[in-house]
């Protein structure tokens, strides 16, 4: 039988190695839940085919290639906010702006990038080669610190409120 004190000095031992590994090892890595296999489309493709894409496969960001390399991101909201209302080619409403992770970062790297640029998603890559997506979803779905993570979604969601006079109060509908 343990006495009291080697208990209590085992407890200690496990709880110092449990916030060892959670607060300093930051043992998980983008690779570990970084999606694998992401669906592309094509800087040829109209808005309707990458429409289509995000609709099929339940996806709101999509890489873009031209050939064999990619070019640019478009999400969900370009779409909509650039492509429908302006009828645009894909080109001309994508991001360019490729923002990378290595896999093998930590995923308190990625939150920063995710902070850093205000995104939900980035390109994972290995050696210029792309190997993955990796969201707020999937960090959400798999790391444990929670603060983080809502720390996180506090900075890239910040949402300034439309202070337009010639909009309707909800109150103002009936039902």
């Amino acid at each position: 039988m343990h006495s009291f004190f080697q208990v209590d000095h085992l407890l200690k031992c496990m709880i110092f190695s449990i916030l060892l590994t959670l607060f300093n090892g930051d043992y998980m890595k983008v690779k570990d839940i970084m999606t694998r296999d992401i669906v592309v489309g094509s800087i040829n493709d109209s808005l309707k085919d990458v429409s289509l894409l995000m609709l099929n496969y339940d996806i709101g960001f999509l890489p873009i290639k031209n050939k064999k390399k990619i070019v640019g991101v478009l999400t969900d909201r370009d779409l909509v906010i650039n492509g429908i209302v302006n009828n645009s080619a894909i080109s001309d409403i994508m991001n360019r702006t490729l923002i990378t992770i290595d896999y093998n970062s930590s995923i308190k790297s990625c939150i920063d990038i995710m902070k850093k640029y205000r995104v939900r998603r980035l390109l994972v890559v290995d050696e210029k080669k792309i190997v993955g997506i990796i969201s707020i979803s999937d960090i959400i779905n798999n790391y444990n610190k929670s603060k983080e993570i809502m720390g996180l979604l506090k900075n890239i969601l910040i949402i300034d409120k439309n202070c337009d006079d010639s909009l309707l109060s909800v109150k103002d509908f009936l039902l």
